[in-house]
């Protein structure tokens, strides 16, 4: 806020707010300034990819399974969409309605395009009017336990980011039109247009020179190049409009800035992220997947999880698992030392290393098995050598 701060107060004194009237000079100023969805769309952009590249795992009995359910989450959710189609659908409608709700229909997962939530704290929630693809389904409604809901307000790091960006950007949105205006006012040459006195006299005369303003001089002196059609009686001058305290670019991509840099708050983001230019990778990775993705990804987990299985078969080892591990790329060939090290401790076997790299696994007993190099002995046995050496 500092940048809008010392903005306003060097181009305050000079641009009075009453004289500046942004409906007839920017028609179109709204429609373009979008610097808020932009960051907010850079932003979800990164979470819906990162999440659609993420393994969602079914467990039964504490092991892997590839079961239906695997697949609707991982390959194909119904005829027309993939998995990742779904996925990236479930953030874009977390974020930008606040709620998403996907639920089966004939064995297939689809995503809500709308859906009215009745709350029943007491009994569970139901959804009604559910619509998909414009399509409504009609006498297709839904109780709490038949669907995967999530909802940003159910999970604390995430809950106020569509309110802050909104409330955030009704006062960026004012403040950045009255900069562009400000930047386009001291940077652009100005002109003043002498008609002679029968001319301005006459109504008729000014009812056919309002709309030749419209038409010509709008026109000539908003493009770069045009030619303005000079009449007898009519003198166009150019004015200087040279001021120390104008609005510069700089202005205006400070304003941007503090918009990145909230929205990027909001989201528990790296800046940097949002600008693109990042340096040091690893850590920025690792604070974005700690802070921004792992509690999208346990929510998720758990969602699916608790609508998926009874506690029963919770407590069996049933469950679901947004799997973040393999967001990051890995280069086997930086890590080769550190891949040796798991396997020779016994930590993992040949086959689950295959496995974090994303790499398919051997079909041989031994790739299954965890070794452990001579080395590594408990310490009791340790102690027993000892004593026996002496």
């Amino acid at each position: 806020m500092a940048k809008i701060v010392d903005f306003l107060n060097r181009i305050l004194p000079f641009k009075k707010a009453d004289s500046i009237t942004l409906e007839t000079v920017f028609s179109d100023l709204e429609d373009e300034l979008k610097c808020k969805e932009m960051a907010f769309y850079i932003a979800t952009s990164y979470i819906a990819n990162t999440i659609s590249k993420c393994e969602f795992k079914v467990y039964k009995n504490n092991k892997e399974v590839k079961d239906s359910l695997y697949y609707k989450l991982n390959v194909k959710s119904n005829p027309n969409e993939t998995a990742s189609r779904l996925k990236n659908k479930l953030i874009y409608n977390l974020y930008y309605n606040g709620e998403s709700l996907i639920f089966d229909y004939n064995s297939n997962l689809y995503c809500a395009d709308s859906f009215n939530k009745k709350n029943y704290p007491l009994k569970g929630d139901k959804f009604e009017d559910i619509e998909l693809s414009d399509q409504e389904l009609k006498a297709f409604n839904k109780k709490r336990d038949d669907v995967f809901y999530f909802n940003l307000e159910n999970n604390e790091q995430n809950s106020k980011v569509k309110g802050l960006i909104t409330s955030m950007y009704e006062d960026y949105k004012k403040i950045l039109q009255y900069a562009v205006l400000s930047y386009k006012q001291s940077n652009t040459e100005k002109y003043t247009l002498e008609l002679s006195n029968t001319q301005t006299g006459d109504k008729e005369f000014n009812k056919k020179w309002q709309e030749q303003v419209k038409e010509y001089l709008q026109d000539f002196i908003d493009n770069p190049k045009s030619v303005m059609p000079i009449f007898n009686g009519q003198k166009l001058t150019p004015v200087s409009n040279k001021n120390n305290n104008a609005t510069n670019s700089e202005d205006i991509r400070n304003i941007k800035k503090d918009i990145m840099e909230t929205v990027a708050e909001a989201f528990k983001m790296p800046v940097s992220m949002l600008y693109g230019n990042m340096t040091n990778v690893k850590d920025i990775i690792s604070h974005y997947l700690t802070f921004t993705i792992d509690p999208i990804a346990t929510m998720i987990s758990q969602e699916i999880t608790s609508n998926s299985f009874s506690i029963e078969d919770w407590q069996k080892g049933n469950y679901v698992k947004v799997d973040t591990s393999k967001i990051n790329h890995l280069d086997i060939f930086e890590i080769s030392d550190k891949i040796e090290k798991l396997v020779s401790s016994g930590v993992f076997s040949i086959n689950g290393v295959l496995e974090k790299l994303g790499e398919p696994k051997l079909e041989e007993e031994y790739a299954d098995k965890h070794f452990i190099t001579k080395n590594y002995s408990e310490i009791e046995e340790y102690l027993k050598e000892l004593k026996g050496g002496e």
